[in-house]
């Protein structure tokens, strides 16, 4: 690559995504509410995906994305209707996948890739 300064678009690059990534999050707090845990939800399932798809694997940890967003939501709804369960509870959900995993398959759903 001839004549182009790759340094600089490297630079560009990460300006235009670290000032992009700022104004979502600015924007954020507008239109949802905003407290100093909603990161650490988020993370939680993160984490749960990845233990469930295999810390080596990226199409485990995508596969565990998935099987973890379904669990949750699927769970929830269920025991919000049978048994009257208040969502707040969906935050465990995540830690119940992570202990499981980890007790019957440790090395997750897929191997290194």
């Amino acid at each position: 690559v001839i004549g182009v300064p790759v340094q600089r678009i490297h630079n560009l690059t990460w300006l235009l995504a670290g000032g992009t990534a700022g104004v979502a999050g600015a924007l954020w707090g507008i239109y949802t509410w905003v407290n100093p845990l909603v990161g650490w939800l988020a993370i939680l399932s993160v984490f749960a995906a990845v233990v469930l798809g295999g810390m080596t694997s990226i199409s485990g940890a995508i596969l565990g994305a998935y099987v973890v967003a379904f669990a949750e939501n699927t769970i929830m709804q269920g025991l919000n209707q049978w048994i009257g369960l208040d969502f707040s509870f969906k935050p465990a959900i995540p830690f119940v996948i992570i202990i499981i995993v980890l007790l019957l398959r440790p090395q997750g759903l897929r191997r290194a890739e």
